[in-house]
């Protein structure tokens, strides 16, 4: 499986897709390393080799699968160390096996997997022995390490495979598989008419906020577009990264004084220094009042 792991090489000025995987090549010591396939059919592998050249670095161990007991090994720049016990889940034909699905989906072909289930359609809909045997050929050419993951289903796996082609009172390619009974032959039957089912609706399924018919969209940009604004950019003005000049930056309206202090303004700042220094009003002495006196008491006149 491809997935995000994508790249590319040119040659003659044409651009080559290709995906890369872990390997090990053993070059004295053992190197961890990128194995690079393009859709052309070339690998890089410390050097550009075709399929058949492949094979060969495959056969003489140039491409190790068996890592032996107290063999060094190396990730450039980040570690070093000797192989203990190490389990290798790696054959030579199985990694060629590998390889050649690879460049079919780089190139966008049926790889072993879509083979087997057009072979498995077409026994599903005409279910002669012949085509059961025509499937079961196609279902054993996916590596093995691959066809757990056939169907897409990590619940089932490729059960439902194994017990359809084997058939009733067959036997898959299991050792540890009992003979398929008439029972579970059934129920791979139904499984597969349900995914028929499934597949259907899933294809014919129009989400809520999409139109009925897919329809082009409004604007399509596929070009690059100038570091400086132009003359007459055309569509290419309507990107949120055209470089188009900002209307503040010709207006022509002074600014205005950057303030000195928080809140404040220079203005306001020198009115009030101004009223600290104004002089207070003078306030009016007032005279005392003469006093009264009336029955011994005395009282403060009003006058």
């Amino acid at each position: 499986m491809i997935g995000r792991r994508i790249t590319y090489r040119t040659a003659d000025g044409v651009r080559i897709p290709g995906t890369w995987r872990h390997a090990f090549i053993r070059n004295g010591s053992y190197f961890l390393t990128d194995l690079f396939i393009y859709a052309d059919g070339l690998i890089d592998c410390w050097g550009l080799v075709t399929l058949e050249e492949f094979e060969e670095k495959l056969r003489t161990g140039w491409v190790a699968t068996t890592l032996p007991d107290g063999a060094e090994a190396s990730a450039h720049h980040l570690a070093s160390w000797k192989f203990t016990d190490a389990q290798s889940w790696l054959t030579p034909e199985l990694v060629l096996a590998e390889v050649r699905d690879t460049i079919d989906q780089l190139n966008h072909r049926p790889d072993s997997t879509g083979r087997c289930l057009a072979a498995v359609n077409a026994f599903l809909t005409d279910r002669t022995e012949e085509n059961r045997a025509a499937a079961q050929t196609a279902f054993l050419a996916i590596p093995t390490s691959q066809r757990r993951y056939a169907l897409g289903d990590m619940d089932s796996k490729d059960w439902p495979l194994r017990v359809l082609l084997a058939g009733p009172g067959g036997r898959t390619y299991l050792p540890n598989d009992p003979s398929v009974s008439q029972e579970s032959y059934n129920r791979a039957i139904e499984y597969f008419e349900e995914r028929a089912r499934w597949n259907t609706e899933h294809d014919s399924r129009v989400a809520a906020d999409e139109p009925a018919t897919p329809y082009a969209p409004a604007v399509q940009l596929h070009h690059s577009y100038p570091n400086k604004p132009v003359a007459d950019p055309g569509h290419r003005g309507l990107r949120n990264d055209y470089p188009a000049p900002s209307p503040s930056r010709t207006s022509s309206t002074p600014p205005s004084p950057t303030p000195t202090g928080p809140f404040r303004s220079p203005s306001r700042r020198s009115a009030a220094r101004s009223q600290r220094r104004a002089p207070l009003p003078q306030r009016a002495i007032s005279q005392p009042r003469p006093l009264v006196v009336r029955g011994g008491i005395t009282f403060a006149s009003r006058s």
